[in-house]
């Protein structure tokens, strides 16, 4: 199978040995394909409560704040969304507050909406404690 095949059986199928494969496949030239597949893998790693693996993932997005600010921001919003879900919405909200809203047109609408979910669940917790 070529490399936009995977990818393709990959966003079908939305499991972990689909988007690796496609990592492992592109993992040299790193291009496209590569980086939307560890997104997506992050964000599976998430919804199934693999918390270590996600963070692994979206700090090394994180990391590339000045050579790559889409990537940094997905990274950051990743980490905002694994914060919320662990519980830590002061942290979550600190995150989108500082790394996400100064670059949040780089994201794209659907994790835009995923934010706003994140941050309006956030600020609600956040102001029964006031």
């Amino acid at each position: 199978m070529t490399l936009q095949q995977k990818y393709l059986l990959a966003t079908v199928r939305d499991d972990e040995e689909s988007w690796l494969q496609v990592i492992d496949h592109s993992s040299e030239n790193r291009g496209y394909e590569y980086w939307q597949a560890k997104q997506s893998l992050g964000f599976w790693y998430l919804n199934q409560s693999r918390f270590i693996e996600c963070r692994a993932i979206f700090k090394e997005f994180a990391q590339f704040e000045s050579s790559n600010p889409q990537r940094a921001v997905i990274g950051h919003a990743g980490l905002a969304s694994l914060a919320h879900r662990s519980g830590r919405y002061g942290q979550s909200q600190k995150i989108i507050d500082e790394q996400v809203a100064p670059l949040r047109h780089l994201l794209t609408p659907q994790m835009q909406k995923r934010l706003d979910l994140v941050k309006r669940v956030n600020l609600e917790f956040l102001q029964t404690l006031d």
